[in-house]
């Protein structure tokens, strides 16, 4: 069966680094989970506290979120260790997905609306992950550049697009700015 996006899903509250009773209540699941700090930093279009958005496949209790809520550092990434190691502090929470496409797909829609309000990732994520997003679009459409012909034409609407790939509108304005997305 095909993950359904929907407009919102449940996350966790946010648990400080190094707490113990985060590490009790993570779930065997797999799941999504963002990091952010005690600060807003400046990005491209505006201000925001976060610094990473990931997945976990798998599990997040075995994986991510127990590491980097343990006290490894070997974890956490580059900016997440820098703003450690400068006395900042670090916040997680996570969302449980149903399976690993789902987190994979949530991941990809959190990061892509990231990208849309700030102009660029949040600092602790390299590369935009765009493949369930592009799959789903392919399997749908045969390509984003179908996709796109349909909008222009006036065959399906951005609304329709939107609602028949079970995506956020703003993924669907995002193929006909970023007209090479795959």
């Amino acid at each position: 069966m095909e993950p359904q996006y929907t407009a919102s899903w449940v996350w966790s509250r946010w648990y400080g680094y190094n707490n113990p009773v985060a590490l009790k209540n993570i779930p065997d699941s797999p799941g999504i989970y963002e990091v952010k700090t005690d600060f807003k930093i400046e990005r491209l279009n505006g201000f925001s506290p976060v610094v990473t958005i990931g997945v976990s496949r798998t599990s997040l209790y075995d994986r991510r979120v127990k590491q980097k809520a343990g006290n490894e550092d070997r974890h956490l990434n580059r900016v997440e260790k820098w703003l450690k190691n400068n006395n900042h502090k670090l916040y997680l929470k996570y969302s449980v997905c149903t399976s690993k496409e789902d987190a994979l797909l949530k991941e990809a829609i959190c990061l892509w609306k990231y990208e849309n309000k700030h102009w660029e990732l949040p600092p602790g994520n390299d590369k935009l992950e765009k493949s369930p997003i592009v799959k789903r679009v392919n399997d749908k459409f045969g390509s984003g550049k179908n996709l796109i012909n349909k909008i222009e034409r006036g065959e399906i609407t951005i609304k329709e697009a939107s609602a028949t790939l079970a995506l956020p509108i703003v993924i669907i304005e995002n193929y006909l700015v970023y007209r090479d997305v795959e």
